[in-house]
């Protein structure tokens, strides 16, 4: 049987740092989990499910995978 690789886990403190912002609230999401086709993102209201390989996705793995600058906008999930 193939191992299941373990879904990658962001939590607030992170998520703040990389101004992934939770566009109801304007605080970060609770965590954001990257699973294989699928990026979970956790807020007070519930989950929402982006496709990994979507523009959103790309661009928020990209956020978490990266720096980010001072001219860096938030993004709102």
């Amino acid at each position: 049987m193939p191992a299941v690789a373990e879904a990658k886990v962001y939590g607030q403190d992170i998520l703040r740092d990389k101004n992934i912002l939770d566009k109801s609230t304007g605080n970060p999401p609770l965590e954001i989990r990257i699973e294989e086709d699928n990026i979970v993102i956790v807020k007070e209201s519930g989950e929402e499910r982006v496709p990994v390989n979507s523009l959103r996705g790309k661009a928020i793995l990209t956020r978490l995978e990266t720096g980010i600058s001072e001219f860096t906008e938030p993004i709102y999930v």
